[in-house]
């Protein structure tokens, strides 16, 4: 029986990036634009930040359902080039994710927005259903010793 792992941990949410806020609607998007250090800036970036935790919510809400294509296209145009809907949709297999919660922004680089995001973690591949882990237990990092 496999334990899931319990996931905490900083999230470089690029589909809560600026630059995909408005989702594929680049061109009339205001959040493309870099915001200046200018009176209003900080309204600004408040509802930049509304904006990726409610992306955010959307795709964890999508992917735990298993959701996967409505998750892809929450995804941002750059992640999307790099990685197809196919071979995503096929590496989203060995994923189930419960109790995900979006949990508050932590910082802005340029941008991007990192996102605080916490929840269940649970392999979905054959390896991972053969793996016995007592309670609070977790797989060894390297077996190699």
């Amino acid at each position: 029986m496999s334990r899931p792992l319990v996931a905490s941990r900083f999230v470089l949410f690029a589909l809560a990036s600026a630059a995909s806020f408005a989702g594929c609607h680049e061109a009339a998007d205001p959040a493309r634009v870099p915001t200046p250090a200018v009176a209003g800036a900080p309204a600004q970036a408040a509802r930049t930040h509304a904006a990726a935790l409610e992306r955010a919510r959307q795709y964890w809400a999508s992917a735990e359902k298993g959701d996967w294509i409505a998750t892809y296209d929450l995804l941002a145009p750059e992640l999307q080039r790099e990685q197809p809907a196919p071979v995503y949709l096929q590496q989203k297999k060995k994923h189930l994710y419960a109790n995900m919660r979006v949990l508050e922004v932590v910082g802005e680089k340029d941008d991007l927005i990192f996102l605080r995001v916490a929840g269940l973690w649970t392999p979905n591949t054959p390896e991972a259903r053969r793996v016995e882990l007592g309670p609070g237990e977790s797989p060894p990092r390297n077996s190699s010793g």
